[in-house]
């Protein structure tokens, strides 16, 4: 999850998902999952779905690959 601009919150989440494997989500379901066990301004407001999440060489997610 980065922070990305928002017009109203000044910022709000955005979540990068990778689904497993022969599994199909979409954006609005992902923030469905969020919104049912996070308070609301703790849920993503924006979603992407992705194949693989960038990693350092320590096997990190490197944040910076996914703006």
């Amino acid at each position: 999850m980065v922070g990305v601009p928002d017009e109203v919150l000044g910022q709000a989440v955005k979540a990068f998902v990778v689904p497993r494997a022969g599994h199909v989500l979409t954006e609005k379901e992902v923030i469905r999952h969020c919104l049912a066990r996070l308070e609301s301004f703790m849920a993503p407001r924006h979603v992407a779905i992705v194949e693989a999440l960038p990693k350092t060489d320590t096997g990190k997610i490197k944040k910076t690959g996914l703006a």
